[in-house]
């Protein structure tokens, strides 16, 4: 990996005299040092053996020998072309930590046992150093896939790689464990490990990177609206740079400490920012890689126009709860304040005299209206398929609202949302927030509370939604998706068929308290069965033309049917990404604006007498 390296990693040992002894007793290395050298072979033990005598130049990795060149070219100074030549290696180790497929092994062994192994060294040493250069590759490589298996955020996974890459190098370091004297030393390499991982300077840079990136991350994810998490050349370019960041500065501080006695902070920085940067760089180029191959075709010029105007999504084809909303008498009671798109709660009623709770949205002739309303019907139609999606019966129509007709389409009210339903559960009032245990627990009670939960959720993801937090959702006899005004993106890439079940943001940190209940663990076998016979009815050509007619595009259809052939094939709940840091500073950040808003006090002469 990227990074500077000791001059003494990679310069040769003094050839022993004739007949002298290697000093490998129980009294001059204890006897730890001295089971563990033992079993160890004479390359290991003594690296002195086969070395050339003092004197001699510098011995190079053959990966620096190929790069070196290079180097030389641009740099003007032996030391500049020492230090280009460091980041140049670590571009080219970091790359393949991030690739995918076929290639993406044999790179990895190959930039790390080549970057391992000197040039002219003895035979024993080289194969010595190439299995310990492929056990670091591996380990990096291993470590990734875990993080991005467990669903971690750029900042946690870069931080994570850049403390296992400060840790292994220095632990699989020939070189590290031996004295001065050339004598092998356990502890000696121990130590250096724990000195290189675990410096305290050193893990303070990792928490401002973790910090940094982690709130960035946070920021793309909503400006965004989550499409970042499907972008790897995001992801993987800030995974690689906090890695570097983290590692070029831990290694620049152990030289500096060991080697100069004292700290150049300009150069420490200088360092550290060209090493994140080159592996940053390396990550883009994995990243790239990574992806190819996952391109979909986009849908043809006026399929939205053509699924939002299908006689489903104009109310012209209706089941029996959509008709009783369509030609009902909408009564307007009052309008919504800090929505997105217009909104009025009031209620319908029937020829019958039946009342139903509803809420109108107007059509304000804006595309984030378009999109919901093709959305919210098109959830609902998907409840008639057998997907579980209990989204509320919703139809387009026509309304009165203060003597004027406005088109747009409403949907019945189930109930008040989960965050309320749980807050009346546990007794708590509206200023005070729920506590996650408290949440989890109203949760537990009720199985049919916790199974439909589980439902709308998968389903919430089965749709592409990921504005999935606990508002989101109403409560009746079963848990409901409302507000779908993100759901069924048209998906870019097959990277967009693993569903999203991070929330855009905590309320009351209840939202991922609940579905933490869920994260990582097996669908039920009843889940699993339900989503294999869904993918296998609608993969067919008659089963995607039924959602197509719920005003979905061809490629619509994908994503929805790309993400149930997902959770049919892998049968888990996805974990999400959370963005620790930024939930703390976004409560900062509110705290410091209901300071600021807060009226200054009166002061004696402003405050009105007593009896006034």
């Amino acid at each position: 990996m990227g990074g500077m390296e000791s001059p003494n990693d990679s310069t040769k040992k003094d050839e022993p005299k004739a007949g002298a002894d290697p000093g490998l007793t129980i009294e001059n290395v204890g006897i730890g040092n001295f089971m563990v050298a033992s079993a160890l072979p004479d390359s290991i033990r003594n690296p002195a053996i086969g070395k050339p005598a003092d004197g001699s130049p510098k011995m190079h990795s053959y990966l620096d020998a190929a790069v070196r060149p290079l180097a030389e070219s641009i740099a003007s100074t032996e030391k500049d072309a020492d230090e280009l030549s460091g980041y140049m290696r670590g571009f080219l180790k970091t790359v393949p930590i991030f690739m995918k497929g076929r290639v993406a092994l044999p790179s990895l062994a190959l930039a790390y046992m080549s970057d391992e192994v000197k040039v002219g060294d003895t035979m024993q040493n080289q194969l010595t150093d190439a299995g310990l250069g492929l056990g670091k590759g591996a380990l990096l490589k291993a470590s990734f896939r875990v993080f991005e298996g467990h669903g971690l955020t750029p900042a946690t996974t870069g931080l994570g790689l850049g403390i296992i890459n400060r840790g292994s190098d220095a632990m699989l370091t020939r070189n590290n464990y031996y004295d001065a004297k050339g004598e092998f030393s356990l502890s000696q390499g121990m130590a250096r490990t724990l000195s290189v991982t675990a410096n305290p300077a050193a893990l303070a840079i990792d928490a401002f990177a973790f910090g940094v990136n982690d709130a960035l991350f946070a920021t793309a994810f909503n400006k965004t609206r989550g499409a970042v998490a499907y972008k790897p050349s995001y992801l993987y370019t800030a995974s690689a740079g906090t890695m570097g960041l983290t590692t070029g500065f831990g290694r620049e501080l152990d030289r500096q400490i060991r080697e100069d006695g004292q700290l150049d902070l300009k150069e420490l920085t200088t360092k550290s920012l060209m090493q994140g940067a080159f592996d940053a760089a390396a990550g883009r180029v994995g990243a790239w890689q990574a992806t190819r191959g996952t391109r979909l075709e986009a849908d043809a010029p006026g399929a939205m126009e053509r699924a939002r105007t299908t006689p489903f999504q104009r109310g012209e084809i209706v089941d029996a709860r959509q008709q009783l909303l369509r030609d009902g008498t909408f009564i307007p009671e009052r309008q919504a304040t800090g929505l997105h798109t217009e909104t009025w709660f009031g209620k319908v009623k029937t020829e019958s005299g039946e009342v139903i709770p509803a809420v109108f949205r107007p059509n304000d002739r804006t595309e984030a209206f378009a999109i919901r309303m093709q959305n919210e019907i098109a959830g609902y139609g998907m409840n008639g398929l057998g997907f579980k999606t209990n989204v509320p019966a919703t139809v387009a129509r026509t309304a009165e609202i203060n003597g004027k007709s406005y088109s747009g389409y409403i949907q019945e009210m189930n109930g008040p949302n989960l965050v309320e339903h749980v807050r009346s559960n546990v007794g708590l009032p509206e200023n005070l927030a729920v506590p996650r245990p408290k949440a989890t627990e109203v949760l537990k009670s009720s199985t049919s509370l916790s199974t439909s939960y589980a439902d709308a959720f998968t389903h919430r993801m089965v749709m592409g939604e990921w504005d999935n937090h606990a508002m989101n959702m109403s409560v009746s006899d079963k848990v409901h998706n409302i507000d779908l005004g993100y759901a069924f993106r048209v998906p870019k890439t097959t990277l967009e068929f693993a569903p999203l079940p991070m929330a855009r943001k905590a309320h009351e940190t209840m939202s991922q308290g609940l579905y933490n209940e869920l994260a990582g663990k097996a669908l039920s076998p009843e889940a699993k069965s339900e989503m294999q016979n869904l993918y296998q009815r609608y993969s067919s050509s008659e089963g995607r033309a039924q959602l197509e007619a719920l005003g979905l595009t061809p490629r619509q259809v994908d994503g929805v049917l790309g993400r149930t052939n997902w959770f049919a094939t892998r049968a888990f709940y996805p974990r999400q990404q959370e963005a620790v840091s930024y939930v703390y500073l976004a409560k900062l950040s509110q705290l410091a604006k209901s300071v600021l808003k807060r009226p200054a006090p009166q002061t004696l002469a402003e405050a009105p007498a007593n009896g006034s």
